[in-house]
C-alpha cells in the first residue's frame, strides 16, 4: 500500500511489504555501482505521519535494515531531519533542513557532537556562529527569503564550516 504525504507531491512506501527490501536493496547497489560514497534516506519517519499508519517499530526495523545493508556495501548513510534512532542505529552523519527556523537545532548538539550533521535552510536569516555553537554545517539561501521552491533556484548558497579550511 502507498499513501500520499499531504502537500509534498511523495508517497509514503510501505516499509512493512518483504518486496520493499529487496527493490531498494536494488536501488542502493545501483548508488555504489554508480561510485556513490553514501545515501541519504528521506522520510525516515512515517510512524509519525497519521497518513503513513506504520508503527514506530516498524520504521525502526526499516531504517535499521537500511543502514545495516548500505554499511554491508561500504556506502554511508546519513539520517535527514530525524533523530529518534541514533542510539539504535549507526548513523554515520545527519542531514537537517530548516533545523534553526523551526528551533529543533538543539535536539541534535549531542550527535554533531560525534559526527556530522549538515544543516540546510531556505531563507537568509541565519548565523554561522550558532552553527558552530551547535557543531553543525549550514548551508542556507543566500538573496532570498523566498524559502525552498525559490531557494532552490537560487545559484549561490552561503556555506558556513566550523573549519575554515574547507570550501
Amino acid at each position: 500500500t502507498v499513501r500520499r504525504m499531504g502537500d509534498w507531491p511523495e508517497l509514503w512506501l510501505d516499509i512493512e511489504n518483504p518486496k520493499l527490501r529487496d527493490i531498494m536493496g536494488k536501488r542502493i547497489k545501483m548508488a555504489k555501482d554508480a561510485g556513490c560514497h553514501g545515501i541519504e534516506p528521506d522520510n525516515i519517519d512515517c510512524y509519525d505521519n497519521s497518513r503513513c499508519g506504520k508503527s514506530k517499530s516498524a520504521q525502526k526495523d526499516f531504517n535499521k535494515w537500511t543502514v545495516d545493508y548500505a554499511h554491508s556495501l561500504g556506502l554511508s548513510v546519513c539520517a535527514k531531519n530525524v533523530n529518534e534512532f541514533m542510539s539504535d542505529i549507526d548513523y554515520d552523519c545527519a542531514v537537517v533542513e530548516q533545523a534553526f527556523q523551526y528551533g529543533d537545532y538543539k535536539d541534535w548538539k549531542s550527535f554533531a557532537e560525534e559526527k556530522a550533521v549538515f544543516a540546510i535552510e531556505y531563507k537568509t536569516s541565519y548565523s554561522c556562529s550558532k552553527a558552530d555553537d551547535y557543531d553543525m554545517s549550514l548551508i542556507y539561501c543566500d538573496g532570498s527569503d523566498d524559502g525552498y521552491n525559490n531557494c532552490k533556484k537560487k545559484t549561490k548558497m552561503t556555506h558556513c564550516h566550523k573549519d575554515s579550511s574547507l570550501p
